[in-house]
């Protein structure tokens, strides 16, 4: 007994039948394969050094396009509204180049577009605008009054006036549609100026909730080609 016992550990330590080498003991070869081991199919060796942290990505790239003078967009406009709105600024002062504005999968409200459209008039070099997926609600605004406007060959536009809720007492809600009837008829008149059209007409396409393809929106003025966006 005694005897077997010590060759099978001898057998062991040697990398014999029944333990294979490399298997947690020093002196053998490691083996590929395996699950949970280093250097499996399908479990790559863990690399040394810091791990990326999350975000680094997104931020990396958003660096390198602002660099290029390029603002990428997406989801809610009224998120980003006051970041944009400064780095919009920060590349007017920073040189005389125009500033390229992605917009990619884009909503908003009346607030956020005319707050951006009006820092949009206060600049100093032109900004050309372009539509990467739907651009829907108050960031057709926003792309609208771009000096150049592009829309990719899969960039509809979306003609939709964002709905307004109102509570409280009587005075309140008469005040909170008063505000938005306001920020409606204002916008509605920057589109229409932009598109050179009458603004009757612009209104009731809205009113419809038009959904356009990239050509109608060139066709109607809200753009001024369908492009390869590079």
């Amino acid at each position: 007994m005694t005897g077997r016992g010590a060759g099978a550990e001898s057998a062991g330590s040697q990398g014999g039948p029944g333990v294979p080498r490399g298997l947690g003991l020093p002196g053998g070869p490691r083996l590929p394969g395996g699950p949970g081991l280093p250097g499996g199919p399908g479990l790559p060796d863990r690399p040394n050094g810091p791990q990326p942290a999350a975000g680094s990505f997104a931020e990396s790239m958003a660096a390198a396009l602002f660099a290029r003078r390029i603002l990428l967009v997406h989801g809610d406009l009224d998120a980003r509204s006051s970041e944009l709105g400064a780095a919009l600024m920060t590349l007017d002062a920073d040189g005389d180049e125009h500033v390229e504005l992605r917009l990619s999968t884009v909503d908003g409200s009346l607030q956020a577009a005319l707050s951006l459209i009006d820092i949009v008039d206060t600049l100093g070099v032109p900004i050309h605008t372009t539509a990467l997926g739907v651009v829907a609600g108050g960031a057709v605004g926003v792309f609208t009054v771009g000096a150049r406007r592009r829309l990719a060959f899969h960039a509809p536009l979306h003609l939709r006036l964002p709905e307004v809720a109102a509570a409280g007492n009587a005075a309140d809600i008469e005040q909170t549609l008063a505000d938005h009837a306001w920020r409606r008829d204002r916008f509605l008149a920057v589109v229409a100026a932009r598109t050179g059209r009458p603004l009757q007409q612009v209104a009731a396409e809205w009113d419809e909730r038009r959904f356009l393809r990239p050509d109608e929106a060139v066709r109607l003025g809200y753009a001024d080609r369908v492009d390869k966006v590079v």
